[in-house]
């Protein structure tokens, strides 16, 4: 075995509780010159919600495909072994993660001599790299770019140290138990883009689908835009949902040129129900960029509509719908899972103040899901919670958190 060290960073669902996991997992295996062998790095779809998006940027789509960590166990097993110490920013928090996870698999980890650059530097990590001028190779709290870095400080840490280590090393000897065989499989951050850039839009199996230029009547193009609206409560376009406006779109024989004007229309209709206020927050930009890459939209085509919407007075045909959707959920039951993501004032929605609001506007809060409950919320529908999976069993709605408080008239930053 080589003199060398792997320097690991785990991003988690959240702080070391026993149903907390990893959703990403990075290792960098370093010599005792601090000089880099290779990287290892991975997303890892937790089975559950991912917790906190706001810290690590990991959402729940992100880890629809990515391997389970009972899938690459043997993979990260089989890169710690070839270290004779392991090192990371925070090692106990880590190191915690890692050893649960695996005893989840029913494996036992040694436990490896560990370096913690954390206590040694004594301040968090962008702020010891920036003292000791050591750049970052991406974001912060993304597993690798953090363990590069982490890599970096290891390298200074030990660097008075190297011939100790290296006679220390020759007496270490680690017991490792029986572990799975690689999988070799792996899912990045940056591969979980080249698929989503790579995956032909709904919008282009609609419109490919089609192959006449008669148009269909307005009321087909009316029943077509209320598919849209009930799919897109929950701000994505799964596979089976993609099918559905496939066919319903090729039932209903409408031209290409009234899908894409449906698709305006829509977006057009969310503009005016947004500036009805005469204001548009953040999230309301953010919610209709969504739409509008969801519908094939450009985002000039975006940006001229919400300058048409503020160039003339608010009109009544959005304040009406602003109020329509609002009556249309006094009295419905609600449950919110995972975390929110959405700001009032600057203050930070949490799950007491979000069953508070709702019930302020007539809805009836729940804490469970269940076959009778009419909403669930969540800021990612791709979620794995228990009550997202639980919602999609039942048929329950499915809300995005920003398309909620819109419904419900409710100002988020």
């Amino acid at each position: 075995m080589n003199d060398l060290i792997c320097v690991f960073d785990v991003e988690t669902t959240g702080l070391p509780r026993q149903h907390e996991r990893i959703v990403e997992f990075a290792a960098v295996l370093i010599d005792l010159d601090g000089n880099e062998i290779e990287r290892f790095e991975t997303l890892v779809n937790p089975c559950r919600d991912v917790g906190p998006v706001d810290i690590h940027g990991i959402c729940a789509s992100d880890v629809l495909e990515a391997p389970t960590f009972s899938d690459i166990c043997g993979d990260i097993a089989q890169f710690v072994m070839r270290a004779k110490a392991i090192a990371a920013h925070n090692l106990p928090f880590d190191r915690w993660f890692l050893n649960r996870e695996f005893e989840r698999e029913g494996i036992a980890l040694p436990q490896m001599m560990g370096f913690c650059t954390l206590s040694y530097f004594g301040e968090k990590l962008q702020k010891a790299c920036e003292l000791y001028a050591i750049e970052n190779d991406g974001n912060w709290h993304s597993a690798i770019a953090d363990a590069v870095a982490t890599s970096r400080l290891t390298a200074l840490m030990i660097e008075d140290e190297k011939p100790l280590l290296a006679s220390e090393f020759q007496t270490l000897h680690y017991e490792w138990p029986s572990i799975p065989n690689p999988s070799g499989t792996r899912c990045t951050r940056t591969t979980v883009q080249e698929r989503r850039a790579a995956r032909p839009s709904f919008v282009t199996k609609v419109l490919s689908s089609i192959d006449h230029d008669n148009e269909a009547s307005d009321s087909d193009v009316l029943a077509y835009l209320e598919l849209i609206e009930e799919v897109l409560e929950d701000r994505i376009i799964d596979a089976d949902e993609e099918v559905a406006l496939v066919e319903v779109a090729s039932n209903l024989g409408l031209s290409k040129q009234q899908v894409c004007s449906a698709h305006e229309m829509f977006l057009n209709d969310l503009v005016l129900a947004a500036w009805a206020d005469n204001i548009l927050t953040e999230c309301e930009k953010q919610d209709l960029a969504k739409v509008a890459c969801l519908l094939g939209i450009s985002e000039k085509t975006l940006q001229q509509k919400i300058e048409d919407a503020k160039a003339h007075p608010v009109s009544e045909q959005g304040t009406n719908a602003a109020k329509k959707c609002k009556d249309d959920l006094v009295g419905k039951s609600v449950c919110i899972t995972g975390t929110l993501s959405g700001t009032i004032q600057g203050k930070k929605i949490d799950r007491t103040t979000a069953y508070r609001l709702s019930e302020k506007a007539g809805l009836i809060p729940m804490k469970a899901v269940t076959k009778k409950l009419d909403l669930l919320v969540s800021s990612d529908a791709n979620s794995q919670s228990g009550k997202m999976q639980k919602a999609r069993q039942y048929g329950v709605r499915v809300f995005d958190e920003n398309v909620f408080w819109s419904k419900l008239g409710i100002m988020v930053d």
